[in-house]
């Protein structure tokens, strides 16, 4: 018994120190990332707020409203559409993504799961998005 308790411990030992818990949701706060168009750079920005989140290009707002974290799966649902984000994406208001975030370069990166429009597939969400401080 005692060897089976000791064996049980020096496994969680190993496996604790191969690496830093895996993050369960994305930190909450400020991401932003330069998206490069013909027409020069424009300024994208996402902001995570406890399953709110509200994204804007050049402060001007896109999509904002909720999300849900399921997995390794963001669960985007859109309250609310700017007419530039209608013009891009039409009426779809639900949308979803795999992410992962590097906690040691505060990166967050999206890769398409659900989402039909190519204008948030290609551009918005596509790159690293980098943790803004403050």
């Amino acid at each position: 018994m005692n060897r089976i308790r000791l064996l049980f411990v020096l496994v969680t030992l190993f496996l604790a120190a191969c690496g830093p818990a895996p993050v369960k949701a994305p930190p909450d706060g400020t991401y932003a990332r330069d998206e490069i168009t013909s027409s020069g750079t424009n300024k994208l920005a996402i902001v995570l707020n406890k399953g709110q989140f509200a994204m804007d290009s050049q402060g001007s707002p896109l999509w904002q409203g909720t999300y849900q974290v399921v997995g390794n799966k963001l669960v985007f649902k859109s309250l609310t559409n700017s007419v530039l984000g209608s013009a891009y994406c039409g009426s779809k208001d639900d949308f979803s993504y795999l992410w992962t975030y590097d906690s040691s370069r505060q990166q967050l990166k999206f890769t398409q799961d659900n989402d039909s429009c190519v204008a948030r597939m290609s551009g918005a969400l596509g790159g690293a998005w980098t943790f803004q401080p403050g």
